[in-house]
């Protein structure tokens, strides 16, 4: 009982500067979640047609590009999302070579 009498303003000090942290990361979405699962789906998709040419495929590519576009744009307007943002930038870069 002392102790907590003996440490009483430190713990609240504690309390107030944790409960003031704040997030760093953007929280769960659900809609980000799910455009990011539809869009790995489809490029599974697309790649277990890689043996093909580029070119043969581009119909099916190019609405993949459209879906990974929508997704980045949907969480480029997210607050503290710039990791992911990075993340879908590079996807999108051809001269990336992933």
């Amino acid at each position: 009982m002392s102790f907590l009498l003996t440490y009483r303003p430190l713990l609240g000090m504690v309390a107030a500067l944790v409960c003031a942290g704040g997030s760093t990361i953007a929280t769960f979405d659900r809609v980000a979640y799910e455009m990011a699962t539809d869009a790995k789906a489809a490029a599974l998709t697309a790649m277990s047609r890689a043996t093909e040419s580029y070119a043969s495929q581009q119909t099916a590519i190019t609405p993949l590009l459209v879906q990974v576009e929508e997704a980045r744009e949907y969480d480029r307007d997210r607050a503290k999302n710039s990791i992911t943002v990075q993340q879908w930038d590079i996807l999108l870069n051809p001269a990336v070579k992933l």
